[in-house]
């Protein structure tokens, strides 16, 4: 086990950032799947039946989107609780030092 744990903030926001943008792509593939799923062809046409695929991929999207803004959400919370953990630390040091 670690002695310390080293938290750098600009690694968290690169975090973030990194999962903002597989998030936005995971929706706009999402949403073309959507459409599909609501296209006549796929619903009455010649597909009807075929590619029963998409109503899986469908799901399987929806939860893959939910993961991914779940550990945004834990990313973002760890880089809040250390900054303020931080401040705190830092308050104390003042304090101590009056």
């Amino acid at each position: 086990m670690a002695d310390k744990v080293i938290v750098n903030a600009d690694e968290l926001t690169s975090i973030t950032s990194n999962l903002e943008s597989i998030i936005n792509d995971l929706d706009a593939a999402y949403s073309s799947i959507q459409k599909i799923n609501t296209t006549e062809y796929y619903i009455e046409g010649m597909a009807k039946g075929q590619v029963s695929i998409f109503t899986i991929a469908d799901a399987r999207m929806d939860e893959l989107i939910a993961h991914y803004a779940r550990l945004q959400e834990y990313v973002t919370y760890a880089g809040e609780t250390f900054v303020e953990m931080d401040q705190s630390m830092g308050k104390d040091i003042a304090a101590k030092e009056k």
